[in-house]
C-alpha cells in the first residue's frame, strides 16, 4: 500500500512537465506561426467559457502525450538506444566506450563508469537479493528499481523527481523536431528562408537531447548507488 501511495502522490507531476507543457509549447508555436490555427485558438478561448479553457488544455494535454509517444520512439529507443545506450549499460562496463571520444565531447559526463570496488560490491547484492547469477542491464535497472521503490522511499522519490525533469527535456527535444516542419501546414505565416527556421530549432533539440541524456545517466546512476545503500540496512 505504501507503495501506491507513493505513486499517486508522484503521477501529477510528469503530466505536467512531461505531457501539458510541451503541448502547451506546440500550441504557443503555432499560434505565433500559423494564421488559420492561430484563429481557432482565440475562437476557443475568446468567449472564457470554462468547457473552452477546459478543451483547450485537454487539446494541448492530448499533443504532450503524442510528442511523448514519438519523443520516446525516436529519441530514445532510436538515437540514444541505438548510438549511445542507456546508461546501466555502460555504468557497469568501463571498457565499452573507452574510443568513443566523440560521443564524450558531445554528452560530457554520460559515459563514466562506476569503480571497480563498486561494480564487485553491487554485483555481489544484487545477487544475495534477488538470488540470480545471470542478469540482463535492463533487467538489472528494473529490478533495483521495484526494490528501491519499496525499500527506500526516499531515494524513490528523487528518482522519481529526475523522470520528471528527463521527460520534460526529451519531450521539449522533440518539440523543437516537430516544429522543423511547421512551416508546411497551410497557414504559415511567414515568408523567410526555410534554412533560418531549421538551423535554431535543431540546435534547441540537440540542447535538450543532451540535458536529457545527462539527467537519464544521473536517475540511473543514484539509483544504483540507493539500491547498495539500502541493501546494506
Amino acid at each position: 500500500m505504501e507503495t501506491v501511495s507513493h505513486s499517486k502522490a508522484y503521477f501529477w507531476p510528469y503530466d505536467l512537465f512531461g505531457y501539458l507543457l510541451p503541448g502547451l509549447f506546440i500550441l504557443l508555436v503555432l499560434d505565433l506561426t500559423n494564421t488559420n490555427i492561430s484563429d481557432q485558438l482565440l475562437f476557443l478561448l475568446a468567449s472564457n467559457q470554462w468547457i473552452n479553457i477546459i478543451s483547450f488544455f485537454s487539446i494541448a494535454y492530448i499533443i504532450g502525450h503524442i510528442t511523448s509517444s514519438i519523443s520516446k520512439i525516436v529519441l530514445e529507443k532510436f538515437i540514444l538506444q541505438i548510438f549511445v545506450k542507456y546508461p546501466s549499460y555502460h555504468l557497469f562496463n568501463p571498457e565499452q566506450y573507452r574510443n568513443s571520444w566523440p560521443k564524450k565531447l558531445i554528452i560530457p559526463g554520460y559515459f563514466i563508469s562506476f569503480s571497480k570496488h563498486f561494480r564487485r560490491n553491487f554485483h555481489t547484492k544484487f545477487k544475495d537479493t534477488f538470488n540470480m547469477s545471470d542478469f540482463d542491464k535492463l533487467d538489472t535497472y528494473w529490478m533495483v528499481w521495484v526494490y528501491v521503490m519499496g525499500r527506500y522511499p526516499l531515494a524513490y522519490k528523487r528518482s522519481i523527481h529526475f523522470i520528471e525533469l528527463y521527460g520534460f527535456a526529451r519531450n521539449i527535444s522533440m518539440c523543437f523536431l516537430l516544429i522543423i516542419f511547421f512551416p508546411f501546414i497551410p497557414g504559415w505565416k511567414y515568408d523567410f528562408a526555410y534554412i533560418i527556421w531549421i538551423i535554431p530549432n535543431i540546435i534547441f533539440a540537440i540542447i535538450m537531447f543532451i540535458n536529457f541524456a545527462k539527467l537519464l545517466y544521473r536517475q540511473s546512476n543514484e539509483l544504483f548507488r540507493s539500491f547498495l545503500v539500502c541493501s546494506e540496512d
